[in-house]
């Protein structure tokens, strides 16, 4: 807004921040808040007033100006309006698609996500609900897995202190072939995802200057062809897979499409890799559970601990990660280590079978004994899991054996 004092005539600027000023008024303006009219300006009709029959003569109560127009901001209103002035014209601008204008955040916008969100899952409820509170939909079917959600209001932020979309996409973490999905997204859209703790997320766009209809139609293109784009990679990716142990063959979905890890991110002084190596030891203690896996948990040896039992005994063996005792020097050590705890049973026994696994690699803990994990590098996910699965399998039978030639010696003698 700007005033001409040669001319005195002031600019007034017509509509939100995204459209330009085009109308000139030859009086000043009050200030947006809605204010009393002027005494000279015609007063808003009154509740409880009921005029006489004036016959022909004027209908206007004495004292007003007939056929005036009030101040925008000066006529009547909506009962108990909000402290936000809306624009009745204007749709849906690219400000209004930000999390810092929660006004633009209406029925429109939400049912747009929810219904291209129905079209695209055919599911029967909607999962977007209608509120402005951080919300995220239910994962959406892509043939071979669950793993791509569609929701309104991220929690966590892109950058702090920044505004950002409300519409976002979401593939989470661990979901089946999550790795081979966030790459293909990726290479979709460059430059546009982040990684949160929770995922990889990419803003849908909501076109601006649209109808609700013409939205909803937008985004679900968007989701169809981000969706197909995710199965194709992951035919491809399963395809190109080689052949893997019958045991893990389920499992490998969650470490398909992973990278090798370089030699340095496999220690300690780096963390680079630290996700991918606890996804590779959990998916290869699930292959020793029928049912539900052990919880990890830390302790004062090692950062996190989940416990396998060794078949038909009760000795327990952990693939661990981050081993607390620091060696000589502080040198870097391996993330991942095969843990004996002094607790189990035969722990003494158990000793003796990591060191005939790994001769001359046994490392003293306060509570116990460990040998390093071998990841190889220059592997894929696939590999790299069984390789893991590989040498857990071998201390079992290493120790299995152990316990029992101690057994026969005890009843011998």
């Amino acid at each position: 807004m700007g005033r001409n004092f040669g001319a005195g005539v002031l600019g007034v600027v017509h509509g939100v921040a995204d459209q330009p000023g085009h109308v000139l008024v030859l009086q000043p303006v009050e200030h947006l808040r809605p204010l009393p009219s002027g005494a000279h300006q015609p007063g808003h009709s009154q509740l409880g007033q009921v005029l006489r029959d004036r016959r022909r003569r004027l209908t206007d109560p004495g004292g007003q100006l007939i056929d005036r127009q009030l101040l925008i901001d000066q006529r009547p209103q909506q009962a108990y309006p909000g402290c936000v002035r809306k624009h009745p014209e204007h749709l849906y601008s690219e400000l209004g698609l930000l999390d810092w204008q929660p006004i633009r955040l209406s029925p429109i916008c939400l049912s747009a996500i929810c219904m291209h969100t129905q079209i695209v899952s055919q599911t029967d409820v909607c999962p977007i609900p209608r509120g402005v509170k951080p919300a995220e939909a239910g994962p959406i079917a892509l043939g071979r897995c669950r793993g791509l959600a569609v929701g309104v209001g991220r929690t966590s932020r892109v950058h702090e202190g920044q505004p950002q979309p409300w519409a976002w996409l979401r593939l989470p973490d661990a979901a089946a072939f999550f790795w081979v999905a966030q790459s293909a997204v990726e290479r979709f859209r460059p430059g546009e995802t982040s990684h949160g703790q929770d995922g990889l997320w990419l803003p849908l766009h909501l076109p601006t200057e649209a109808p609700g209809s013409v939205m909803i139609q937008e985004v679900r293109a968007q989701i169809e062809t981000i969706g197909n784009e995710i199965r194709e990679a992951i035919d491809q990716a399963i395809d190109e897979l080689d052949p893997v142990a019958p045991d893990i063959e389920k499992f490998v979905t969650a470490v398909l499409g992973m990278p090798p890890i370089e030699p340095a991110d496999l220690l300690d002084d780096s963390s680079t890799r630290l996700a991918d190596i606890e996804l590779i030891l959990l998916q290869a203690a699930r292959s020793f559970f029928d049912g539900k896996i052990n919880p990890s948990r830390g302790d004062d040896d090692y950062l996190l601990n989940r416990y396998i039992r060794v078949e038909t005994l009760d000795t327990h063996i952990s693939p661990s990660i981050g081993r607390k005792t620091r060696p000589a020097g502080n040198r870097p050590q391996p993330w991942a280590w095969l843990r004996v705890h002094e607790d189990t049973s035969h722990a003494e026994i158990a000793y003796e079978g990591l060191e005939q696994l790994a001769p001359g690699e046994v490392v003293v803990d306060r509570h116990g004994r460990a040998i390093p994990l071998e990841i190889p590098t220059g592997e894929t996910g696939p590999k790299m899991l069984e390789a893991v699965r590989d040498q857990i399998h071998q201390a079992m039978v290493g120790i299995r054996a152990a316990i029992r030639t101690g057994h026969a010696s005890d009843l011998e003698a």
